[in-house]
C-alpha cells in the first residue's frame, strides 16, 4: 500500500519535540538572582558579586569581562573582621541548573589583592535545601591589582546536577589569615552550565488584603540616622511611595524617602511607632530599604529579622511576634512592599521593632539597617473626643516656679489639639514655669495633688504627661515623675459642706521621655460621678523626695443632674400615683364584670 505524505504528522512531531526541549542544552552564563555572605563590610554586600558593578566586557561563555581595580569603591564583596576562615556565601541561580564551573574574580582592589579568597570549599544544595559537597577544597589565585582583571573558572568533576543554590567556604585569604583578624573579599562570580528546571518557587506579584491602612503620627528611632536626609519620619510621611491604596508602590532613592541608621550595631536597634490614637489592628505594611544608585544597590541593608512589641495607653509594651522575617525589597522602581497579620492586636497605642540583622546578616559587626516605609491596618478603637480640663488645683508643696497651677494650664504644651488624631500637642522637656514639683521633702508619700473638675463628671480615663524635665546635656529629672499612686475622688459639695474622699484604686503613669515634644499617654481608670480628683503619690521613678507631674487632664462626661423634688412636687407626684391607682383599678373592676354577668 503507498503511503501517503501527511504534513499535520510532521508537524505533531516537530511540535513534541519543541514541547519536550524545555529549556536549552547548550552552556549559558548564570547570573544568580540573590547572594547573602555571613558577615560583610558596610557597603561591601555580597550583591556586589552579581550585579556587575565593576564589570566591563561580555560575560560569554567563555567570560571576556575585565574587572576594575577601583579603590574604597563599593563595586566588591568583603568580609568585615574578625572572622577570615567559615565565611560563607551563598548564591541562589534563581532556577534549577546542571552546573559545569564558576567563573571567579578575585578581589581586585588596587593595593589590597591580598585579602582575596585563597583556598575554599565549594557545595552546592537542590530543591529540598540540603547542601552537599561539590569540591571539598579549591583554590583560586589573587587579582592582578590591574584595571583589565580577567576571570579565573573553575571546573566542577563532575557536573552538579539539579542545583538551586551553591555556597562558597572560605579557608583562607592570600595575605595568610585562616582565622581572626583579616579581611576576605571578592570581585565577581558567576557560573555555566545548563538549566534544567524553571524557578523553584516563581515570583508572583502580591495581593495586599489591607485596604485600612493609615501612618502613624511620630516615630522614634534608639539610633541616629546616617544624616538628616535619612531621618526616621521618612518611613512614616509616604516619600518615595507612589499610586493609590493597596496598590502603592515605593520608588530607589534613599535620600528623603527612606530611614538609614548611622554605622554601628545591627541587633538591638529599634523603632517605636505612636499610631496617634487607640487602634485594633490588622496587621502592617512594610517597604523595606529599597536604595539603588549609580554604581551601587544597598537594598540588602533593609531588616531581616524583627520582634514586634506592642503597648496600650498604659505604655507597657508587650510581645506580639518574635523573628518576623522581611523580604528583602526588590530594587526596583516599583516596589511594592509587603503584608504582615502576625501583628494583629486590639487596643493598641505604640508598636516596637526590634531589629535582630539585615540582609548582609550583620548581628554585631559595624553596619547599617534602614527601612523605607511602614503602615498599619486597622480601626482605631478608642477617641477620646471629651477631654477635660480641671478647673482648679491644689498640691501639698509646690518649688518655686515648679507650680501646681502648671499642670492644668497648657504650660509647656505645643499648640495642636489635645484629641489623639494629628496633630497631637506634645509637652516640652523645660521644668521651670511648665511643670509642678513638690517642695524637697524626706517622704514624697506625704505629697498630693488634687484637681477640680467644675462638677460631676463620668470619667473613662485619665490623660498624663509625666514630669519630663531635662536641663543640659547630660541631667534628665524624669524620675521625679509619678510612677504609683492611690487615687481618692469625690463627687460636688452638697450645699456647700466638706467634700468627702474615698479611696477609688492605684493607678501607675509611665515615665517621661525626656524628649522635646513628649506625648501624652492615656491611662484608663474609670470613676462614676466625681467632681475632685486627688492623687497621692507612692513612689517616684528615682526614688527621690520630690515628686513632680508636667500636664494633666481627664477623659469623660459631666454626670447626668439628679434633681431633688421639693415637698410641692413630693405632694403633686404622689396625687398623680393615686389617681393612676384609682383609674387601674377601675379599668379592671369594668373589664372583670361580663364575666358574672
Amino acid at each position: 500500500m503507498m503511503k501517503t505524505f501527511n504534513p499535520f504528522r510532521i508537524l505533531f512531531v516537530v511540535a513534541f519535540g519543541l514541547c519536550t526541549w524545555s529549556y536549552a542544552q547548550t552552556n549559558i552564563i548564570i547570573t544568580p538572582v540573590d547572594a547573602l555572605a555571613s558577615d560583610a563590610f558596610p557597603g561591601f554586600g555580597a550583591t556586589n558579586l552579581i550585579n556587575s558593578t565593576g564589570l566591563n566586557g561580555e560575560l560569554g561563555p567563555p567570560p571576556t569581562a575585565v574587572h576594575s581595580n577601583a579603590e574604597g569603591q563599593p563595586i566588591y564583596w568583603l568580609g568585615n573582621p574578625p572572622s577570615v576562615e567559615g565565611t560563607t556565601i551563598e548564591f541562589d541561580l534563581g532556577g534549577v541548573f546542571d552546573v559545569e564551573r564558576t567563573h571567579i574574580w578575585n578581589f581586585n582592589e588596587f593595593g589590597f589583592t591580598g585579602d582575596g579568597i585563597a583556598l575554599f570549599a565549594v557545595e552546592g544544595a537542590g530543591t529540598n535545601g540540603v547542601f552537599n559537597s561539590i569540591v571539598p577544597v579549591t583554590s583560586v589565585p589573587p587579582a592582578t591589582g590591574q584595571s583589565n582583571y580577567t576571570a579565573h573558572s573553575i571546573d566542577f568533576n563532575p557536573v552538579a546536577t539539579n542545583l538551586t543554590q551553591i555556597r562558597f567556604v572560605v579557608q583562607s585569604n592570600h595575605d595568610g589569615v585562616t582565622s581572626n583578624g583579616g579581611f576576605v573579599g571578592l570581585s565577581e562570580v558567576r557560573f555555566e552550565g545548563v538549566q534544567v528546571g524553571g524557578p523553584v518557587d516563581p515570583p508572583t506579584s502580591p495581593e495586599f488584603a489591607f485596604t485600612n491602612l493609615f501612618s502613624p503620627s511620630a516615630v522614634v528611632t534608639s539610633t541616629n540616622a546616617l544624616s538628616g536626609s535619612f531621618v526616621g519620619t521618612n518611613m512614616i510621611d509616604s516619600s518615595g511611595l507612589s499610586g493609590d491604596i493597596p496598590d502603592e508602590v515605593h520608588g530607589t532613592t534613599g535620600p528623603g524617602t527612606m530611614w538609614l541608621t548611622d554605622q554601628g550595631p545591627v541587633a538591638g536597634t529599634t523603632i517605636d511607632f505612636d499610631l496617634g490614637g487607640d487602634f485594633d489592628l490588622d496587621g502592617i505594611r512594610i517597604w523595606n530599604y529599597n536604595e539603588v544608585a549609580t554604581g551601587f544597590t544597598n537594598t540588602a541593608l533593609g531588616a531581616r529579622s524583627v520582634d514586634v512589641e506592642v503597648a496600650g495607653r498604659d505604655g507597657v509594651f508587650n510581645p506580639v511576634t518574635t523573628n518576623m522575617i522581611i523580604p528583602r525589597a526588590d530594587g526596583t522602581g516599583l516596589y511594592a512592599g509587603d503584608e504582615f497579620d502576625e501583628v494583629a492586636a486590639d487596643d493598641v497605642r505604640q508598636v516596637r521593632l526590634i531589629i535582630n540583622d539585615n540582609h548582609e546578616d550583620a548581628t554585631t559587626n559595624n553596619s547599617f539597617v534602614g527601612l523605607s516605609e511602614i503602615k498599619f491596618a486597622g480601626d482605631q478603637s478608642f477617641v477620646a473626643t471629651n477631654i477635660v480640663t480641671p478647673v482648679g488645683v491644689i498640691v501639698s508643696s509646690e518649688a518655686p516656679t515648679f507650680l501646681g497651677s502648671n499642670t492644668i494650664n497648657g504650660s509647656g504644651l505645643s499648640s495642636g489639639t489635645l484629641i489623639p488624631t494629628p496633630p497631637e500637642a506634645t509637652h516640652g522637656n523645660s521644668g521651670p514655669g511648665a511643670m509642678w514639683l513638690s517642695d524637697v521633702s524626706t517622704n514624697i508619700t506625704t505629697q498630693f495633688i488634687q484637681f477640680d473638675l467644675g462638677e460631676n463628671h463620668n470619667i473613662t480615663d485619665f490623660f498624663v504627661y509625666n514630669y519630663n524635665e531635662v536641663s543640659g546635656a547630660t541631667q534628665q529629672f524624669t524620675g521625679f515623675g509619678i510612677n504609683q499612686a492611690v487615687v481618692e475622688a469625690a463627687p460636688a459639695a452638697v450645699d456647700g459642706g466638706a467634700t468627702n474622699f474615698s479611696a477609688v484604686g492605684t493607678v501607675n503613669f509611665p515615665q517621661g521621655t525626656g524628649a522635646t515634644n513628649q506625648l501624652g499617654v492615656y491611662v484608663r481608670f474609670p470613676m462614676t460621678n466625681v467632681q475632685h480628683i486627688r492623687l497621692n503619690p507612692l513612689s517616684t521613678y528615682a526614688n527621690t523626695n520630690q515628686v513632680g507631674l508636667a500636664e494633666m487632664r481627664f477623659v469623660g462626661r459631666p454626670s447626668p443632674a439628679v434633681t431633688v423634688p421639693t415637698l410641692g412636687e413630693w405632694g403633686m407626684i404622689i396625687l398623680a400615683a393615686l389617681l393612676m391607682g384609682f383609674g387601674i383599678r377601675k379599668i379592671r373592676r369594668e373589664q372583670a364584670l361580663p364575666a358574672h354577668r
